[in-house]
This record gives C-alpha cells, structure tokens and sequence, in this order.
C-alpha cells in the first residue's frame, strides 16, 4: 500500500484517500467475511465484493507519489535521487509496523507456519505471494506489501531506464514509455491467463506479482508526469478543473456497474479469466477517478478530502490497514457473533471492528512507526539540496519539497 511519510503539504487530500483506501479493504472484510454480507445470493456480495478496490487505491498512490520525485529530477536535469536514502525510507515506512503486527498477530492468534525455518524468511521478507501454500496466510491481506516492496525495488530501475531512452527531457517521450509498461502488465496477465484452467484459482502466484499489477502502478506513474506539467505551466487543464465530481461519479458508475453486471461474490475461490480481467480492469478506472480529484483539489471531493477527522484516519492509515483483519478474527474467536441477535451483523462488525483497529492503529502509530519515521536522516536527503519548489495551482499551496508516498 502506499503509506504516509510526511504531511502532503502540496497534496493533502491523498491523506483522506488513504483513509478511503484502508477502510474499503476494513469492510471487505469485516461485512463481506465476518458479517456474511459476501455469501452467495446476498444482494449486498456484488458490492462488497469491488470493496477491493482499496488495494488498487493504494498501488496508484504509490505509483504517483513515489515516482514523481524521479520525473521532478529529470525535468530538472538533477541527477535521480540517491538510491541508499528511497531505500532506508521505504524499509522504515513498511517493515517496523509490519514486524510488529505480524508478531503480535502469530502470538495471540496463533497464525500457522509462521514461527518455523520456512515461515520466517517467507513471511518476514514479504516473500509469501510466490508459493500458492503461503500466499494468503500469515497476515492474510499483506500479500499486496509483498507487491509494494517488489514495486519500489523496480522503480528506480525504470527511472533510470527512462533516462536513456526519453530523448532531453521530455514529458512525452516518458509518457509512451508508461503506455508501453501499462501494455506489458496487460500482455502478461493475458499469457499468464491463456496457460491456466479456464476457471482460475486466486492463490495463482503469477497473477499475485509484480508484472500482475504493473499496470496499476503504471496510471499513478502517469499521473505523476502529468502533474509534473501541469505544475510546470502552473495551470490544470480544463478537464480537470471545470467538474471534478465528474471523475468520482464516473469512478462510482464503474464500481456500481461493474458490481451489478459481474455477479462475483468477493473474492471466490475461482475466477473465470472474464470475470477476473473486468475485475482487474474496473479497479483500475475507479482508482484513477478517485485520484485525479484529489491531486488537483477543490470542488466537492476537495472539501470531502479535506475534513479533519478523515485526514486523521488517514495518518494511522497503514496501522488500520495492518491490524484490521487480526483484530476482527479475534473478535470471532471472542465470540462476537453471540450479539447478533441485538444489533444487525452488518452494523456490529462495522463498529465493534472499527473502533478497535483505529485504537490498535493509533498505538501502532505512536509507538512504533512514528519513532521508525524519526531515523529517516541517518541515511542522508531523499533529494539533493538543488531541489526547486513546484509552482503549484492552487492559492497559498507552495510545497516545500515534493511529496512521498
């Protein structure tokens, strides 16, 4: 997921789209799973079952937030920025709170094949996708962190790529070149996808890597150079500025139809290669609608983005994405369904499950990676000091340094 290392200062509308990120993936999982709002037949499944779409959420800010830096550098004709401080950041964003949740989950819950020669190595270095045994189990919705750290050890490589191949210092050029990388992640889910059973498993490690979803990656990243232009004129184009609610009805359009028409119940255990290509496909457009307003601000999704209380969910958003699915599992083995017969079971997983991951998210936060954040300098600057400000569209909004993801 994309997670928060410093206050957007230039962009802090993608706080509260965190905090939409990670409480889609909480109700996927607390009514699709827990409250049975997922079983077959149930009106709701369809619906619960796009909740998913906070993962893809999260891929396309970390495509736009990671790569905008490298764009910014190269337009500029710094060098790209250091290698060892993007790496020491990334470490120190995504393992300490990650460690510590799988631990803490194993020890209470009892999680199998953790603690063993295999599962420490496996689980601990966020290698669990490429074996279908292990793929969903330990902290079963980090399989996407394992996509995350395989993303951000290939994004200075096609940086650097893009260095060599972008003729001076064109947008444009590198704009083709992430049409190229979106095409490829098409491409290899579509050879992946033509040597499996017509009716696909979900636990499929070549759909669960990085080339899987490198089309996702690929919208943030152009997105990322977009903005870098449009900073650089100091003007948003119009289609952007006239109706930014247009971009979040067309992404809630897609999520309702797809939902509708697809009939998948979350996440079956079987996909046909239909239904898992739309799937894939739909995420991606509504992520993207969501995004683009929230990059550029203003209208009604800028003042949704801009309440407090969602910008604040949105800072321990990583913690709530880490420690959700353990907390609801032990409320199951505590026996929480034994109160359904009091209060709709839709409505008490909503609430018993959210208020104790943001408790648990907020410890998280404070103790463990707020302190992490602390040694980011030991590493050195994540940009050189020749660093110019971008010219921003937005009234009173000067960022003093780009933001990270």
């Amino acid at each position: 997921m994309a997670v928060r290392d410093v206050r957007e200062r230039g962009y802090p509308a993608l706080d509260s789209l965190r905090a939409i990120a990670a409480l889609s993936v909480f109700f996927f999982h607390a009514v699709g799973f827990y409250a049975r709002g997922a079983t077959e037949g149930n009106v709701i499944a369809p619906y619960v079952a796009r909740l998913d779409v906070g993962v893809t959420i999260f891929f396309l800010l970390s495509g736009f937030l990671l790569y905008r830096p490298f764009v910014q550098a190269r337009r500029q004709g710094r060098p790209q920025p250091p290698l060892i401080p993007y790496a020491w950041r990334r470490a120190l964003r995504i393992v300490p709170a990650y460690w510590v949740a799988l631990t803490l989950a194993t020890v209470v819950l009892a999680l199998p094949g953790v603690f063993t020669l295999a599962g420490i190595p496996t689980f601990y270095g966020f290698l669990q996708i490429y074996d279908a045994d292990t793929a969903f189990k330990g902290l079963g919705q980090c399989w996407t962190l394992c996509v995350e750290v395989s993303f951000y050890a290939f994004l200075p490589l096609w940086a650097w790529l893009v260095r060599r191949l972008a003729p001076g210092r064109s947008l444009r050029t590198e704009l083709w070149l992430l049409a190229g990388l979106f095409l490829a992640g098409v491409l290899y889910k579509a050879l992946v996808l033509g040597g499996l059973a017509p009716r696909l498993s979900i636990f499929q490690p070549l759909l669960l890597a990085l080339p899987g979803f490198v089309d996702h990656f690929a919208l943030g990243m152009g997105l990322a150079v977009l903005v870098v232009g449009w900073e650089e004129r100091g003007a948003l184009p119009a289609a952007v500025t006239r109706a930014p609610l247009l971009w979040w009805a067309g992404a809630a359009t897609v999520f309702l139809g797809v939902a509708a028409l697809s009939g998948l119940d979350a996440t079956p255990a079987e996909q046909t290669h239909a239904e898992y290509a739309v799937r894939h496909a739909a995420n991606g457009v509504v992520a993207l609608g969501l995004l683009v307003p929230a990059v550029a601000g203003g209208g009604a999704p800028g003042r949704l983005l801009g309440w407090t209380p969602l910008r604040r969910l949105g800072t321990i958003s990583y913690g709530i994405f880490l420690l959700h699915l353990p907390f609801l599992q032990l409320l199951s083995d505590e026996g929480l369904t034994r109160w359904e017969p009091w209060l709709h079971p839709y409505l008490l997983w909503s609430i018993a499950g959210l208020a104790g991951t943001i408790v648990l998210a907020t410890a998280s936060w404070f103790a463990v990676e707020r302190p992490a954040l602390r040694l980011k300098p030991l590493a050195g600057p994540w940009r050189p000091p020749s660093a110019r400000p971008a010219r921003s569209w937005r009234a009173g909004v000067r960022p003093e340094r780009a933001p990270e993801g």
